[in-house]
């Protein structure tokens, strides 16, 4: 008895471990492929896992959906462009996979509550102000 518990804690923590580095390389798949159109159904297939096993996998490590991830990923990243590029809005839009620009812009002003050129227009403004 007591061994049969023994190897049933180490099977969950195995599991949990298994868990977690899924997870990790989901996201490091995400990171790379920002530009992806169904970036849910490509990552399963990259995982071999089903959408609901992704989506419990999401739920458990980051209590959020992989699309929410997926997304915000792509807003950390269009802010690091805005920032830090010299890129047009637009160039980084069709970067990041958006067929029209309009859509982008959408998200941007979804995900940051301002526009791209009022976040460059920051960047600039702080930029006058330091060092850059």
């Amino acid at each position: 008895m007591f061994q049969s518990l023994i190897e049933r804690s180490s099977q969950q923590a195995s599991d949990k471990e298994h868990e977690s580095a899924r997870y990790k390389i989901a996201l490091q798949w995400f990171s790379e492929h920002l530009d992806s159109k169904q970036p849910i159904a490509r990552l399963c297939d990259y995982l071999n896992i089903s959408q609901a096993t992704l989506y419990r996998l999401f739920r458990t490590q980051a209590n959020r959906s992989p699309l929410d991830c997926f997304k915000y990923q792509k807003m950390d990243r269009a802010k690091e462009l805005i920032l830090g590029t010299d890129l047009s809005i637009k160039e980084i839009a069709f970067e990041l996979g958006y067929d029209h620009f309009n859509d982008f812009s959408r998200a941007i002003k979804k995900h940051f509550k301002i526009t791209a050129r009022e976040l460059r227009a920051d960047r600039n403004l702080i930029c006058d102000i330091s060092v850059c």
